[in-house]
């Protein structure tokens, strides 16, 4: 969004969507995440000093290359069907299905401590159950057309939903290819 408006380019996200991502995407899977059992080998680790921050251990990098992946392939979903001669309106709908999907996979890798594609299913039945609601519910905003109207989305074929597909997991898969905990 900083970037669309320092360059004068078309806005990516519409206020209704970037709301939706919020409340239904993240606040769901956030929910499930809180109810899931938690790490067995927690309690038996070594207490972190006082003074240490919460986002001590490179936490604060992962966020900033985290949010900067997703940001990205979900610019780059915007602007490949823009480049392919597509409406805005459709261009927007693939981002909003790119960052959607990609706060979905995401939400299973915070479920484990070893945030790798080897253990991305290792969520609880909640967080599966909330990705699972989310997802369609999405399916709904897009394919409902009273709701397309209201989220100003257009409803997508194959050629999309494979760039939504490949940007969503491109954040994943690097993450999984250049981590040091894998």
């Amino acid at each position: 969004m900083l970037f669309t408006s320092i360059f004068n380019l078309p806005i990516t996200l519409l206020p209704t969507q970037i709301l939706w991502v919020n409340l239904v995407t993240d606040g769901l899977p956030a929910a499930a995440l809180s109810m899931s059992k938690g790490d067995d080998t927690f309690m038996r680790q070594k207490p972190r000093p006082r003074d240490e921050s919460i986002f001590a251990g490179g936490l604060s990098k992962e966020i900033i290359l985290r949010g900067f992946a997703i940001g990205f392939f979900a610019s780059l979903s915007f602007y490949l069907p823009i480049m392919k001669g597509y409406d805005i309106k459709t261009a927007r709908t693939v981002a909003f299905a790119t960052l959607v999907l990609s706060q979905l996979i995401y939400s299973f890798e915070c479920s484990t401590p070893k945030r790798n594609i080897f253990n991305l299913l290792h969520g609880s039945l909640y967080l599966l159950f909330s990705v699972t609601v989310s997802f369609v519910l999405f399916l709904l905003v897009i394919y409902i057309p009273q709701l397309g109207i209201v989220f100003e989305v257009s409803c997508l074929g194959f050629l999309e939903w494979m760039i939504i597909i490949i940007c969503s997991l491109f954040p994943f898969l690097l993450h999984s290819i250049f981590a040091k905990n894998i």
